[in-house]
């Protein structure tokens, strides 16, 4: 087993036919898509990664990556700290038909060559691995509502809103009562 910093690529093909196993960092520096996402390029990305074969000779990857991130909350907008983790399985295609014919349980990755970049390939994983809307805990933001909806729809129903609201159609509605005042 290799243990230390992960390259960013490797001969899959070779790897695969070793049963070669890979446990090691990658600095999240190096993923240029994921900091885009995230609050800083601090730190690193924990890796295990396994290559064999599978049925009917099949490469796979079988891993799991672990990280922890900070991610910018979308309500305060202020940074906080987030782990991730996420276990995958995939089979190493050569082109887009080898990718179709696989198995609808089968996470296909198309490798052209004898080569993979390790690095992406994680990149991807993480990416989805992101929550869809970044936010702190429950009472952990430093964002506090004015109102909640709650408080709005009280105030409205007993007519003590102070929220204004915008009526596009509040112009219309005069004119409909002048023309039927003018009849």
């Amino acid at each position: 087993m290799f243990k230390g910093p992960l390259p960013a690529e490797v001969n899959y093909r070779k790897f695969a036919g070793n049963s070669t196993k890979l446990e090691g960092t990658v600095p999240v520096s190096a993923f240029g898509r994921l900091k885009e996402s995230i609050a800083n390029d601090k730190g690193e990305v924990q890796a295990k990664l396994e290559f064999r074969r599978g049925k009917k000779q099949k490469t796979l990857i079988i891993g799991h990556i672990s990280a922890n991130l900070e991610l910018v909350c979308q309500n305060c907008l202020e940074p906080f700290a987030t782990g991730l983790e996420s276990s995958f399985r995939w089979v190493l295609v050569v082109d887009e038909d080898a990718l179709i014919a696989l198995n609808s349980d089968d996470e296909g990755v198309i490798c052209g060559e004898d080569s993979v970049n390790i690095v992406d390939l994680l990149e991807d994983e993480l990416l989805v691995s992101l929550p869809m809307v970044a936010k702190h805990n429950e009472g952990e933001c430093s964002f506090v509502a004015q109102h909640t909806d709650d408080d709005a729809i009280a105030a409205a129903s007993s007519g003590e809103s102070d929220i204004d609201t915008y009526q596009p159609f509040a112009s219309l509605a005069e004119l409909k009562n002048q023309f039927d005042r003018s009849e």
